[in-house]
């Protein structure tokens, strides 16, 4: 919600808030008798002695005008996902106290804004996630039911896909309650920031593991110490990360620092957002597009010569291309709608929140090694049709592990 305010002259601002006060004080008290509104940095409520009195109004943004007595200066302020009390009209005042100075005494006018149509988007955003979440886990439900699916590259990918789920899982957590504050929510924003940050280094391990097998198959690797490396850095770099989120966060001074928890469980601002994410992330980014070119030029070289390898990689090469423009590219655009924000942004932002449905269709309803790995295994005594046990693919004809082996 974008707000205007214009200031008029000093003295007409306070017989404003006089009047408002004067009026609703009598009208609509916020609170009930005996009672007083205790303001924080974060919420405002009603309280008597220690116990807390649950506020009514379920009124989601308010403003209220502060002015200082000593110099006649005033501000606008804005609390959020904050409950008012008394009856449904849209004001209400009553005696305040800052939780800083409990010593402090002033009445306070508020005026609650209805609702906008910024909440439907978030409902489709939520909703989208959910449909995500459950999407990723039947993609890896497939994985570790497909004995198949145990090579070095889908085991990157069922990493991948694990700390993208985690992250769309957290996120869906908050989505629900919205209510979360203080350090819940600043560890929430923590856990975010890493399983997201570990998704885009799991995907830069896929596109480099396709180059490496594409470019230096001539080359022999040791498949289980190469994934012990790729463990190191698909979790290892976003966990130093992490690290250096959390001691900045706690240091003083002016130095960059996420700052989770003060407007939302979040990064605070651009700044923020870009020294500890977005940063990262586009130079993830620019590496995925130079490893698919340089693949590209190299099965591609030679195109008119009937190869089964080349025809093998070439279709592994298209498989992960998907799969990182259905990562990249909405995480691209996620990016430049937070630059340039406004509505038309919001179907880009759909596709975004619905990646697990995109990464099943990529990874699982595409692909035939997948169909005929699950109709010789029959889950959970599932049948499918006989023809799909002899489905030719070319994906299985030259194995990346064969590759490989060659000198």
């Amino acid at each position: 919600m974008k707000i205007e305010v214009e200031f008029i002259p000093r003295n007409k601002n306070i017989l404003m808030l006089y009047l408002m006060i004067c009026q609703t004080q009598s009208e609509n008290p916020c609170c009930e008798n005996n009672e007083r509104i205790i303001m924080t940095e974060t919420e405002v409520k009603c309280e008597t002695s220690d116990k807390f009195i649950p506020l009514y109004n379920e009124c989601q943004d308010f403003f209220y005008l502060k002015v200082d007595p000593t110099n006649y200066e005033s501000e606008v302020q804005k609390y959020i996902d904050t409950y008012i009390n008394g009856s449904q009209k849209r004001h209400c005042s009553g005696l305040g106290v800052n939780a800083s100075d409990p010593e402090s005494h002033q009445f306070h006018a508020f005026i609650c804004f209805e609702d906008t149509a910024e909440d439907q988007p978030q409902l489709l955003y939520t909703i989208s996630q959910v449909v995500s979440v459950v999407f990723i886990i039947l993609t890896l439900v497939v994985y570790w039911m497909l004995p198949e699916l145990r090579d070095i590259q889908d085991k990157s990918v069922m990493c991948f896909i694990g700390s993208l789920g985690m992250g769309y899982i957290i996120l869906t957590y908050v989505q629900f309650y919205q209510t979360v504050t203080g350090l819940q929510c600043v560890i929430i924003g923590f856990l975010v920031y890493f399983w997201f940050l570990s998704s885009f280094f799991w995907l830069h391990i896929n596109c480099f593991n396709v180059w490496r097998s594409s470019v230096l198959g001539h080359i022999q690797w040791e498949e289980s110490r190469l994934f012990i490396y790729y463990i190191g850095a698909g979790w290892g770099f976003p966990l130093l990360f992490l690290i250096v989120a959390m001691i900045t966060h706690n240091m003083p001074g002016s130095i960059i620092r996420p700052n989770f928890g003060e407007r939302s469980c979040w990064f605070a601002g651009n700044v923020e957002l870009w020294s500890f994410f977005y940063g990262p992330v586009a130079f993830l980014l620019i590496g995925n597009i130079l490893y698919f070119l340089s693949t590209a030029c190299h099965l591609w070289s030679d195109y008119e010569t009937p190869n089964i390898r080349l025809k093998s990689l070439r279709y592994k090469f298209a498989l992960y291309l998907r799969l990182y423009l259905a990562m990249g590219i909405t995480w691209i655009f996620e990016i430049i709608s937070y630059i340039y924000p406004g509505s038309l942004w919001m179907v880009t932002d759909i596709l975004n929140c619905l990646q697990g449905v995109i990464i099943f269709i990529v990874m699982i309803a595409t692909r035939r090694r997948v169909w005929r790995g699950l109709a010789r295994r029959k889950p959970f005594g599932i049948s499918f049709g006989r023809h799909w046990e002899t489905l030719h693919d070319v994906e299985t004809e030259y194995p990346i592990e064969v590759a490989e082996g060659e000198s």
